[in-house]
């Protein structure tokens, strides 16, 4: 985390999540180690870049809103685990919340949610392997925040999206989606359909953004909601779907 370190001094970096950060460097590396040296080449993380396997300065940004957003959370449901990385940012933000992790794969994210919970004791981690769309209408439990960022296709985001609001322990449906430039319309709807307190969207490479989010506590007006909602995503795959089709023949034919 050599570049973090260097940055230290400036105001914007001199504070409780970079030095946090910096002091769990260690578990950074071990992570690495947990998953054998390997990593998904192509395919980054809230830490790192798809390059290769050393901090990235240039998504602190994101790095941080997480950290501020999950600080105050008692339970967490996470989509898309991976190496572990968001899932670090979140324990140092609480040591003692409650998480549950949906991944599609156990190659990374069996083993380093394992590691991350016999050095975080007070917290309670679980790990579910399997297809978040299959596994969340099984879900009894409810949480108070969410952090989506597991498939990166605006229909399955736009899903997810619809199952976690059901699983809100409140009607202060808290949310972080990572990568929000692959589902802009799903954005465009949720913005349109329903009662927003705050989004939040930092500056930086492989954004994220913050989506708080009341839900009406009045059924009929809250189901009223939803079928607006769901009207528009039916909506916008239709308008979308011509130029969809084309670039799937465009991507075909170049191969």
């Amino acid at each position: 985390m050599h570049d973090l370190k260097k940055k230290l001094t400036e105001y914007k970096f001199d504070n409780e999540f970079s030095k946090k950060l910096i002091e769990s460097e260690k578990i950074f590396n071990d992570l690495y180690d947990v998953c054998e040296k390997k990593m998904e080449y192509g395919i980054g993380s809230y830490l790192i870049s798809s390059k290769s396997y050393e901090y990235s300065v240039e998504m602190y940004d994101k790095q941080k809103l997480l950290y501020d957003k999950t600080k105050n959370v008692n339970s967490l449901l996470e989509i898309g685990t991976y190496m572990g990385h968001s899932l670090l940012i979140i324990l140092l933000a609480n040591p003692k919340i409650d998480v549950t992790c949906i991944d599609i794969d156990d190659k990374y994210a069996g083993k380093v949610t394992n590691f991350l919970q016999s050095l975080f004791t007070d917290s309670k981690i679980e790990f579910i392997k399997g297809n978040s769309l299959s596994i969340l209408p099984k879900i009894k439990k409810k949480f108070d925040f969410f952090h989506i960022d597991g498939s990166h296709g605006n229909t399955t985001i736009t899903e997810e999206f619809i199952q976690c609001k059901k699983l809100s322990s409140t009607n202060e449906f808290k949310l972080i989606f990572d990568d929000i430039d692959v589902c802009k319309t799903l954005q465009k709807n949720i913005d349109s359909s329903y009662q927003i307190i705050e989004t939040y969207t930092p500056k930086c490479i492989n954004r994220n953004k913050f989506t708080h989010i009341k839900i009406n506590p009045n059924l009929d007006i809250s189901r009223k909601e939803d079928r607006n909602f769901k009207f528009k995503v039916i909506t916008s795959f239709i308008i979308e779907f011509p130029a969809r089709l084309i670039r799937l023949i465009l991507r075909k034919l170049i191969k």
